[in-house]
């Protein structure tokens, strides 16, 4: 998959045109390697998110690249300050892709 070539990015997509299918393949695709995260799960919860987040990385320390597909930015206009603060947390990891989906 193409995804694999880029080490991370942003989707940006009207509602419906098939962003979390998208995702959810990319995940399947790659295996153990890729989560996706919907943002939505995570309204008023940023620390449940970083957690979850850090586990996954974690456990995939040592087992090559890891991608970590966030959906549906959209719905959770809160977390942009922690998602960001999130993803500069982790750039020190190596091999980790990090894309984000989101409505237009």
């Amino acid at each position: 998959m193409a995804l694999r070539l880029l080490s991370g990015g942003v989707i940006l997509a009207e509602g419906g045109s098939g962003k979390t299918t998208f995702l959810q393949q990319v995940a399947e695709s790659i295996g153990e390697g890729a989560k996706v995260f919907r943002l939505g799960d995570y309204v008023n919860d940023a620390k449940g998110l970083r957690d979850e987040v850090d586990s996954f990385l974690d456990l995939r320390s040592s087992h090559g690249d890891s991608y970590v597909l966030f959906d549906a930015l959209d719905e959770n206009s809160e977390i942009g300050g922690p998602l960001v603060r999130l993803v500069n947390a982790n750039t020190s990891r190596v091999n980790i892709h990090i894309w984000v989906a989101s409505r237009l």
